[in-house]
């Protein structure tokens, strides 16, 4: 082998270095992309009546009074393994199948809020109230809805959810509400192209039901209409991942007015993962990475209610458990330590 094939092997052997080592710093520091499977579960043809209070979404016609509405449906675990959901898994999107064209006027828009929480029973109770089912439920999708993003075909209108939901392997429950946006003036008045319609699959059970009125619905409210034992077609999206151990939130509290704040940790962590303090939802600071141990993300002024979000590059992205509230104190107001020591005889006043 001459000199010139020697440089040729030895500059193919450093590149060959270089793109495994290229390779496995950006695994070292990029997500994992898990692979998404999406599933249907339903496939009944029929088609609801505008007037069902079941109904997904309802708008029962182009100008119905009725504006307010709040639905509970319930898949079981015996109808997700059907359709290919076990185990535990990451709902990333959610979805009904719309049966109608229509859509809320040009004018108007509308609050949609959907929960979902993870549960064991197979079918639905009329006489149990709004806040206790959705009590332990995470709200995972929360937007403005206008003429612009529902859209006006029929087909599954499928939401990519603002918090992606841990499917632990049992039933699923879905709470929905559907209200006037009140910083939108004409969506006290407004209307939609006509009402909206859903297809669902009968089943034995009671898997649907719902209420609508001219005024909020309360959260104690406990005499919820069915229209016969149905679930609407549901489109689930999911990837199946790891979640992250549970850890509990420590500090925050009340502070004192002109004070530092209070420290905020987590009583634990896990390598490989990292968690994200969050205030009212948003990111506060960077990401700490979790060490075996307990961690902390340092003093918090700002009020407000703090959360923690774990990730990681084998994990689902999943909030830790509870919260803590940060407040001030402003009756008694933050007192500056005097530097130094000073001696005060009994009587005798400090200057």
């Amino acid at each position: 082998m001459n000199n010139d094939t020697l440089t040729i092997v030895s500059m193919i052997t450093k590149k060959i270095k270089l793109s495994i080592l290229s390779f496995l710093t950006v695994l070292s520091f990029s997500p994992l992309s898990f692979s998404q499977t999406t599933i249907t579960v339903g496939t009944g043809t029929s088609t609801s009546s505008g007037t069902n209070p079941s109904n997904v979404v309802y708008r029962s016609g182009t100008t119905s009074t009725y504006r307010h509405a709040k639905t509970v449906h319930i898949l079981t675990q015996a109808q997700l393994s059907a359709a290919g959901l076990t185990g535990i898994s990451q709902i990333t999107k959610w979805g009904y199948e719309k049966a109608s064209t229509s859509t809320p006027d040009a004018t108007s828009s509308w609050v949609l809020n959907v929960y979902l929480k993870n549960t064991s029973g197979t079918a639905l109770s009329t006489s149990t109230p709004w806040s206790t089912m959705v009590n332990g439920a995470t709200l995972v999708y929360s937007n403005i809805i206008t003429s612009s993003n529902m859209p006006a075909t029929t087909g599954f209108w499928d939401w990519t959810l603002n918090t992606p939901f841990i499917y632990n392997g049992g039933a699923i429950e879905c709470y929905v509400e559907f209200y006037p946006n009140s910083t939108n003036p004409n969506s006290t008045s407004g209307s939609n192209s006509g009402a909206f319609l859903w297809k669902y699959t009968n089943t034995s059970a009671l898997q649907a039901m719902g209420e609508n009125n001219t005024t909020t619905i309360p959260n104690s409210f406990a005499a919820w209409y069915d229209d016969g034992n149905r679930f609407y077609n549901t489109r689930i999206t999911h990837q199946t991942c790891t979640p992250p151990t549970n850890y509990s939130i420590t500090g925050g509290g009340m502070y004192c007015s002109g004070g530092n704040g209070t420290t905020i940790g987590l009583n634990g962590s896990q390598t490989g993962v990292n968690y994200q303090l969050k205030k009212d939802g948003v990111n506060v600071g960077s990401p700490v990475a979790g060490t075996g141990n307990a961690i902390s993300f340092g003093n918090q002024s700002a009020t407000g209610t703090y959360t923690v979000e774990a990730s990681g590059t084998i994990y689902c992205t999943n909030l830790m458990p509870g919260n803590t509230v940060v407040s001030i104190n402003s009756t008694y107001p933050f007192i500056t330590p005097i530097a130094g020591t000073t001696t005060v005889n009994v009587g005798q006043n400090s200057t």
